[in-house]
């Protein structure tokens, strides 16, 4: 399956409902379910989505707000999702929110480069978006 346009991973079932997933590189992640069905010893496949989600666009912000030479000292990005009630169970509304600390941190270069991780950079937001409304928001902190 392996292309020059394709990322693969291998899910590998470990016990009960835990897995670990590797990717090319070798890298590793504990997926796992709640008691009673799991241990807890992972995170659920849910929030390992918006993990990924603030992970991706979390990338865009330092790398853009580098790129336009903002003094970024910390970035947090907390994602929460909510859930269709019926199955399947799948995110209609993310919230996506950036805690952004640095040093005059220009409010413009910030709203921009959020921009365009939303609209062009985030490839995890890009390939969620068709199901899940995806909404941003911000906070500046000077440090």
């Amino acid at each position: 399956m392996s292309g020059s346009n394709t990322r693969d991973v291998v899910v590998r079932w470990s016990s009960n409902f835990q897995f670990v997933g590797f990717d090319d590189k070798g890298h590793s992640v504990v997926i796992d379910a709640d008691r009673p069905n799991g241990e807890g010893t992972g995170m659920r496949p849910m929030a390992l989505l918006l993990a990924a989600l603030g992970g991706c666009t979390g990338m865009d912000i330092v790398q853009g707000l580098k790129k336009f030479g903002q003094n970024l000292k910390g970035l947090e990005v907390k994602v929460s999702g909510e859930v269709n009630e019926k199955l399947p169970h799948y995110y209609t509304k993310i919230r996506v929110h950036y805690l952004v600390k640095g040093v005059s941190i220009d409010k413009a270069v910030l709203e921009r480069v959020i921009k365009e991780s939303d609209e062009l950079f985030c490839s995890v937001g890009a390939t969620i978006k068709g199901r899940a409304e995806i909404l941003t928001s911000y906070e500046i902190v000077e440090v």
